[in-house]
């Protein structure tokens, strides 16, 4: 069997794992997968819109199988291809969407964008092929602005440039001249990180 072969087949019985455990289970693991590998329990209460002692609960069984564990205010999960599993669950077409509600969810908790910018953009980019409304356009480009400079004020420019490109992105079709400082701004960041990358 060829490497791909094996890697589908371990992701298929871990799947047929995690399908066993009940739906409320399922569903906060598919969320958490969205996340990524780890993440704190306070943004997994975000995105769930539950309380921790729900999102405990709901994940004891899964801590119990060996999915996930639960230490000090963070879930992680406990192998890579668990979390592939987790996040394959969600139907290819809904994955967009599912990002799309997160980042949004985030973004509209002052502290959650404060303290998960890097998360909450990440989230809302994810979606934002679904995104239509000019005014929610322009807002995820200032959020990709935000995300951009602060990604380059920790030497992260290839992902500043990332943030900066998909921020352009998402305005320049339809600019008018009220976005010309954005686009400037956001220009200007992704130069910037062109020259130092």
């Amino acid at each position: 069997l060829e490497e791909r072969d094996i890697t589908d087949n371990v992701v298929d019985m871990l799947s047929a794992k995690l399908k066993k455990l009940p739906d409320a289970t399922r569903e906060v693991l598919q969320l958490a997968a969205c996340l990524g590998n780890s993440a704190s329990i306070n943004l997994l209460m975000s995105v769930c819109q539950k309380s921790q002692n729900d999102i405990e609960t709901t994940l004891a069984s899964a801590a119990v199988t060996g999915v996930v564990c639960i230490r000090n205010g963070k879930y992680k999960f406990l192998h890579d291809r668990l979390q592939q599993a987790a996040y394959e669950l969600i139907e290819t077409e809904n994955r967009a969407s599912v990002h799309l509600k997160i980042g949004r969810q985030l973004a509209a908790d002052e502290a959650m964008l404060s303290n998960h910018l890097f998360d909450t953009v990440s989230q809302y980019n994810l979606g934002s092929r679904l995104v239509v409304d000019k005014m929610e356009k322009l807002k995820l480009a200032e959020l990709n602005l935000m995300a951009g400079r602060n990604a380059k004020e920790s030497t992260a420019f290839s992902t500043a440039l990332q943030f900066f490109s998909l921020g352009l992105s998402l305005i320049a079709a339809d600019h008018h001249q009220a976005e010309s400082g954005l686009i400037f701004d956001l220009s200007f960041g992704k130069a910037e990180c062109l020259l130092l990358t």
